[in-house]
């Protein structure tokens, strides 16, 4: 496509979204919806189509990147991720000669949460081939057995992670320690 100029923006005009905070520090499900919607990125722009975790139930539009979930260091703590997405908003970048790509990523995108930089037994680390499809969903279970550090959950769907995580689905698991 032809380049696009950008409009001139003021800087410094918005304040940053805080995302929504969920505790499983004592143990417990942080409950999660992959799901489609809007965000603007500046009050002079167009809200922009995008991709986040929601909470179950929300209706808010307002959809990019998720809550942090906080835990706690030795306390077991499960994610459990419904896949509602839709109509994928960036359709018209996809690669389909790439591994892994599906006829139906266009339309009803897979997803998966890999959980970066976490001791997780195979079967819970969100492999790019364990997907779920849209309509499904699948809970992981964190042993939460590392030091306290500042992670990040993102989708990891083989053939599509530049793509998922651009288009919002990434958020922060913050494990602390006493």
């Amino acid at each position: 496509p032809a380049p696009v100029a950008s409009p001139a923006l003021s800087h410094f005009t918005e304040q940053l979204t805080v995302p929504q905070r969920i505790d499983v520090t004592a143990g417990g499900t942080a409950k999660l919806a992959m799901r489609n919607g809007k965000h603007a990125f500046h009050a002079d722009l167009r809200p922009t189509p995008t991709l986040g975790y929601g909470l179950p139930g929300s209706t808010s539009s307002d959809v990019y990147g998720g809550p942090t979930i906080e835990a706690r260091k030795g306390t077991p703590a499960t994610v459990s991720v419904a896949n509602g997405l839709g109509a994928h908003p960036l359709a018209a970048a996809m690669d389909h000669t790439f591994m892994g790509m599906t006829s139906t990523d266009e339309t009803a995108p897979r997803g998966v949460i890999h959980l970066h930089g976490a001791h997780s037994e195979p079967s819970q680390d969100g492999l790019p081939q364990d997907t779920i499809a849209s309509g499904q969903s699948t809970t992981y279970r964190y042993l939460n057995d590392q030091d306290a550090a500042g992670l990040w959950y993102h989708d990891h769907s083989w053939g599509m992670t530049r793509l998922q995580v651009t288009a919002g689905l990434a958020g922060q698991y913050w494990l602390r320690d006493a």
